[in-house]
């Protein structure tokens, strides 16, 4: 409702925003604390590894802050710690699902907020482009897993709804605002950092206002860049300087390079076979809205799909396709309007992640969630296009219905199942290992290939000590030497205390285990494992599902003859 001015009244801003943002949040915060994975992926274990079990044994303060995401795991230590003191006995790793299952229906109301100011004629299209958000499948999994990039996307949505505030208005406390919160995304994850060329580029091309020259204007708009990239940079060197100095104690600037760098040093990342990383980075991205049903791989190989996922399947690449034709069609039109500044910073958007995650991580699936914000924006708009067309009210069922059939295929093909305990092979191995030890005993395990999971999850799940093959090879810099005499002397040492030492068989006769242990470290092969292990007898301990668990014992002492 409007008063005689045009004016929309408090209750009608009420009933028209505020209420729908409030149903958005609380119905996925409820989705996603409903369907909350079991089959944690290797880093959301790991950290949790790293919260629950190494920093509170070592007080290591760097279990807690990691270069690459500074303060992911300080947080989820301070909130694992507040939920105990309220009652909580568990690990860690389900408060994080919480923590990152609130901040992802959060995220999905500053994305509505953002859309809403930009579209203010269309009320349904930005509430469903942001439950479309967060019902595609990297965000579904991203806040109802432990990962650690949900709270770094909250934080650049954030960002993303105050750069197109300043895009709209010019106003330097946005821009100081959009500055923090890229700054703070930054520090949960530092891929958040290629959002700076997002923002510098919304406050070139934001609205300076009717008074100004020309001349004026375009300082306006410098002075807004410098004002973003001083408020997000300091606050990142300040933290990181902070922390470095007052909890990690580093006393020179090697120190602190060596710890920064040391994560990009390990070259694992990069790979620069470009024709193959565009297809990745194509799946990636068709990955992050909506998931292949299970028993296939790609976008057409069909073969082992359930009929009944196919179906929908289909349907939501038809509406995949149709989206991208919709907008093909619409961009020469729009280009040629007032928004032409939100395009275009989409598009920058789109660009830097695509060119930077084509050599980093290629086809990642949780990298390219980001990239959903602004192609989600550019759909908005298009569809918003049509809207006002002679489409009218077709465009937002069209729209709902794509987004329901995707969000059923991603339930049924992946969330859905997922939520079993019984549904991930590592937490299975893991149990299977805590029903057979005690603790104090030793778990050898690859750490590589398909069984690589092992090394956290026994660990995390079984509550035993843990090594892997390819942890101590990074760790002793590739060299075949120290990393054998390392391992010896950790069985030593647990042989020495009374405790077993158990070797998985994937260590001993698993060939692609084994191959992808030796291309990560070229100096580590099947005769060097051997030779490892050789000082001791081995025998079958147990059968598993995934194969005989082998036992180590000290040779016996022969007898002296009299």
């Amino acid at each position: 409702m409007k008063d005689t001015n045009g004016v929309r009244s408090p209750t009608s801003e009420a009933t028209g925003v505020w209420l729908p943002a409030l149903a958005l949040f609380v119905a996925f915060w409820i989705l996603y604390l409903w369907t909350a994975t079991q089959y944690n992926t290797f880093d959301a274990v790991s950290y949790a590894n790293e919260i629950g079990r190494l920093y509170p044994q070592t007080h290591d303060p760097r279990w807690l802050f990691h270069p690459h995401h500074l303060l992911f795991n300080a947080t989820g230590y301070v909130i694992w710690r507040a939920a105990q003191t309220l009652g909580y006995i568990g690990g860690p790793l389900p408060v994080i699902e919480a923590w990152n299952a609130t901040s992802g229906a959060l995220g999905l109301v500053l994305y509505y907020l953002a859309l809403r100011s930009l579209l203010q004629r269309s009320r349904w299209i930005p509430l469903l482009i942001a439950a479309g958000l967060g019902l595609s499948f990297g965000y579904w999994i991203c806040a109802t897993d432990g990962r650690v990039n949900m709270p770094s996307t909250v934080l650049l949505l954030g960002a993303f709804w105050a750069t197109c505030r300043l895009i709209q208005t010019g106003n330097r406390k946005l821009a100081a605002l959009a500055g923090v919160l890229t700054g703070s995304a930054i520090l949960y994850h530092e891929s958040a950092g290629l959002f700076l060329v997002v923002g510098v580029a919304g406050a070139l091309l934001s609205y300076p206002g009717d008074d100004l020259s020309a001349r004026a204007a375009w300082k306006h708009r410098c002075a807004l860049a410098a004002i973003y990239l001083a408020s997000s940079l300091l606050l990142v060197l300040a933290v990181y300087a902070m922390i470095g100095a007052a909890a990690l104690h580093f006393r020179s600037l090697g120190a602190f390079h060596r710890w920064s760098s040391e994560y990009v040093e390990l070259g694992w990342w990069w790979n620069f076979h470009i024709l193959t990383n565009i297809r990745l980075d194509a799946y990636a991205f068709r990955r992050a809205a909506f998931v292949e049903p299970p028993g296939k791989q790609g976008t057409f190989h069909l073969s082992g799909a359930p009929t009944q996922i196919l179906v929908f399947y289909f349907m939501v690449l038809i509406g995949w396709f149709v989206s991208v034709y919709a907008f093909l069609v619409a961009i020469p039109l729009l280009w040629r309007t007032h928004i032409r500044p939100l395009l275009i910073v989409s598009l920058i958007w789109v660009v830097a992640y695509t060119l930077f995650f084509t050599v980093w991580s290629p086809g990642y699936v949780v990298f390219w969630v980001p990239v959903l914000i602004p192609t989600g924006l550019l759909l908005a708009f298009s569809l918003a296009h049509y809207r006002a067309g002679r489409m009218g009210l077709a465009v937002n069922w069209l729209l709902g219905v794509w987004i329901a059939l995707y969000a059923v295929s991603n339930f049924m093909s992946s969330i859905g199942p997922h939520q079993d305990p019984q549904s991930s092979p590592f937490r299975r191995t893991a149990m299977d290992v805590r029903s057979h030890t005690v603790r104090g005993d030793l778990i050898v395990v690859a750490g590589a290939g398909d069984a690589a999971q092992c090394e956290v999850d026994i660990p995390y799940f079984a509550d035993r000590d843990c090594i892997s093959i390819h942890t101590m090879a990074a760790r002793a810099k590739e060299n075949a030497d120290r990393t054998r005499s390392t391992i010896q002397s950790r069985i030593a040492q647990t042989l020495a205390s009374g405790n077993h030492v158990y070797v998985l068989d994937e260590v001993m006769s698993d060939r692609s285990v084994l191959e992808a242990l030796h291309k990560r470290h070229p100096k580590v092969d099947r005769a060097q494992i051997q030779e490892t292990f050789r000082p001791w007898r081995r025998s079958i301990a147990w059968k598993s599902p995934r194969g005989p668990v082998w036992i180590l014992e000290q040779e016996p002492t022969p007898t002296p003859i009299p």
